[in-house]
């Protein structure tokens, strides 16, 4: 298409845009803030122009076929599809995304490379290209989630849903990466720790988080650290009934451990009364040690006061400023108390990460709400 020159404004049809919703790091703002964007565009038609790059061989195998990729304007490429009207009010379809082409990958790399002047054989060539070309793709993706940060202050699950897309759309830059190197890229590029962000990501996993529990944290109905301990409830109808109270009646993290015990005495008594034994109520809780005879090991006295001394110095230590530290001393917690409680059926790895998780919770103030995004924001994606 002879009219993609990067700086022109053209007008393209949608079917020519790669832009999946899922490369989207900001999918965090209300339904209502979505429709408020679907009724703008309608009503004023688009304001400013997405950003979208010629599409080159250093992108996604899956965006052959189309004209350019979209850099940013997944919002109302989506907002514009899910409208009733046939032609906004300035007379463009519906279909039809505003776009100002941007250059592509190899274009970019190319300017890299004759900027900086750089001077190599032709067998180095290929190297330095790839290296250039890696450069360009992770300041794409970092610059993706900086634009969409600065508009908005993100609640815990937005957060999270902003690391997963970040995870989605670096696995699509650098499809010769694992896991575990584009978490600690992830990482790395909001000034977290893999731990952290692994942490966050829980929050998404439906095996690790119930669904209802995701979607009162969510719609802002519970805290990180609420939602931390709602989710260890296997009970569905005792989980959904305490997230309830605890959004309606306000209840504390201590106060809804209270009601879980509760329930915990609740549903022991019925299983008594019924001549059966009781369901665990709670998943991760450690069965209680028998005393053992005495060995040449240290003893229970003994490990309680170093668990005491490592809780002391966790206390005094800075999770941001010190976060290796941090960690160390989570791990060393997590070892002492594993090894305290013999009977317990975790894994040293589950013990480390179980620890990890509650010691996070518990020492995060519980979330604020965030401000329902504004139409001009919402129109800026």
């Amino acid at each position: 298409m002879t009219n993609l020159v990067p700086g022109n404004i053209l007008v393209l049809s949608v079917e020519r845009v790669y832009g999946p919703k899922a490369n989207n790091p900001r999918q965090s703002y209300s339904d209502e803030g979505f429709q408020r964007l679907v009724a703008s565009l309608e009503k004023q038609g688009q304001l400013r122009p997405a950003q979208a790059r010629i599409r080159c061989q250093y992108d996604p195998p899956e965006s052959e076929g189309f004209d350019v990729v979209l850099e940013d304007g997944h919002s109302r490429m989506e907002a514009r599809l899910a409208g009733e009207y046939t032609h906004d009010a300035k007379g463009v379809r519906r279909e039809d995304l505003r776009v100002q082409i941007t250059p592509s990958i190899e274009m970019r790399a190319q300017s890299l490379f004759e900027e900086r002047g750089i001077e190599c054989s032709d067998e180095e060539l290929p190297g330095v290209m790839e290296n250039l070309v890696s450069e360009i793709k992770n300041s794409i993706a970092k610059e993706s989630f900086t634009v969409n940060t600065a508009r908005e202050e993100w609640c815990v699950y937005s957060e999270a849903v902003s690391l997963q897309g970040q995870l989605t759309i670096l696995s699509d830059l650098y499809p010769e990466k694992d896991k575990p190197e584009l978490m600690a890229q992830v990482a790395e590029q909001n000034g977290l720790t893999v731990s952290t962000v692994d942490l966050r990501l829980s929050l998404l996993d439906p095996a690790k988080t119930p669904v209802d529990v995701q979607e009162a944290l969510r719609d802002r109905e519970i805290s990180q650290s609420q939602a931390h301990i709602l989710r260890r409830i296997t009970d569905e109808e005792v989980r959904k009934e305490l997230t309830d109270k605890t959004y309606t009646e306000g209840l504390t993290k201590s106060a809804l451990e209270k009601e879980i015990a509760k329930a915990e005495k609740k549903a022991a008594a019925k299983a008594e009364a019924g001549g059966t034994e009781a369901t665990p109520l709670v998943k991760g809780k450690r069965k209680k040690r028998k005393k053992e005879p005495s060995s040449s090991l240290r003893s229970e006295e003994s490990l309680v006061a170093g668990l005491s001394e490592l809780r002391e110095l966790l206390a005094l230590t800075d999770d941001e400023a010190e976060p290796d530290d941090y960690q160390q001393l989570i791990g060393a917690i997590a070892a002492l108390e594993w090894m305290a409680t013999p009977q317990s059926e975790e894994k040293i790895a589950e013990a480390i990460n179980s620890t990890a998780e509650q010691i996070y919770a518990d020492t995060r103030e519980e979330d604020q709400g965030d401000p329902e995004p504004s139409e001009s924001d919402s129109d800026s994606e």
